[in-house]
């Protein structure tokens, strides 16, 4: 691979489309990255080739998705790979509008939780925010609000939460001019923001305002029961409670405890099936442990 540019792209593209759920097709990734390395002599000469591709079908012969996670993280030649996957993008977005499949690759490539699934671990920071840099201004990105969601998201990943707060402002905005986008993914992952960026700055004079303005997102999601959700960020109430709690007022202290009971009663009121799921089963618990503190 590293003898061979072209087969190194080709390897990274196929073990990235079998990361997020495509089948790594020999076509399917000439067409992305706009190479014709395959009719190549040197291709069909390379002794390794037949070991890593089926001839017959044109596929790639990927293990497991997991395998393949597990090599593109541990790839030590990240540059290269950041822009190999970043050229597929590109390439995926040209064609997005004719083709599902591109059109799949796109919208998948976009998603932060595919894309750090991707990256390689070596230089994270940079390879993450050169990725969304290198793709913001796309015809497909620009006026996205799920394009400034998911860059939102990493950003957030990174703890850089000013810079995400900049981003969650971008969605909401093409969000307005976007009819058919609904902003609960949006309002969701803000309402994450609100709890964690007081926690991780350590400000505790604004810290209620960020809290009153994250449940007050979050007990509309609960009551449009938008599955898991909104459970999964109220779970944080645990470590903001308990980060602030020596330094919170007697009405302070009462308001998140009576938010506790808020989302505990609407977990009760759900059918038995969804009080199974593991972030809701979380928290549960979570919330739980606050009442019990403050007994």
């Amino acid at each position: 691979m590293q003898a061979d540019k072209e087969l190194f792209r080709m390897i990274v593209i196929a073990l990235a489309l079998e990361v997020i759920g495509i089948t790594p097709q020999i076509e399917l990734i000439m067409d992305l990255i706009g190479s014709d390395y395959v009719n190549s002599v040197k291709f069909r000469k390379n002794p390794a080739i037949r070991e890593i591709v089926d001839v017959s079908s044109g596929k790639f012969r990927v293990k497991s998705s997991i395998l393949a996670k597990f090599i593109l993280m541990s790839l030590e030649e990240s540059t290269l790979t950041v822009e190999t996957l970043i050229e597929a993008l590109k390439g995926a977005e040209a064609r997005e509008r004719f083709n599902h499949t591109h059109r799949e690759i796109f919208r998948k490539l976009i998603d932060h939780s595919n894309v750090q699934n991707v990256l390689p671990e070596r230089n994270r920071r940079a390879n993450t925010i050169k990725y969304y840099e290198s793709i913001k201004n796309l015809r497909g990105t620009a006026k996205n609000p799920y394009f400034w969601l998911q860059y939102a998201i990493a950003r957030m990943a990174l703890k850089e939460y000013k810079e995400a707060e900049f981003y969650f402002e971008t969605a909401y905005g093409y969000a307005e001019g976007t009819p058919w986008f609904q902003t609960y993914q949006i309002d969701n992952h803000y309402a994450r923001l609100l709890l964690e960026k007081p926690v991780h700055d350590n400000e505790p004079e604004n810290c209620m305002d960020h809290f009153r303005r994250a449940h007050a997102i979050l007990v509309k999601q609960t009551q449009e029961k938008r599955r898991h959700y909104a459970y999964r960020v109220a779970a944080n109430y645990n470590p903001f409670y308990f980060h602030f709690q020596s330094r919170l007022g007697s009405k302070d202290h009462d308001y998140i405890m009576s938010c506790c009971r808020e989302i505990l009663n609407s977990i009760i009121q759900l059918p038995m099936e969804r009080k199974r799921d593991r972030y809701i089963l979380d928290c549960k618990n979570r919330l739980e442990e606050v009442l019990a503190s403050g007994v």
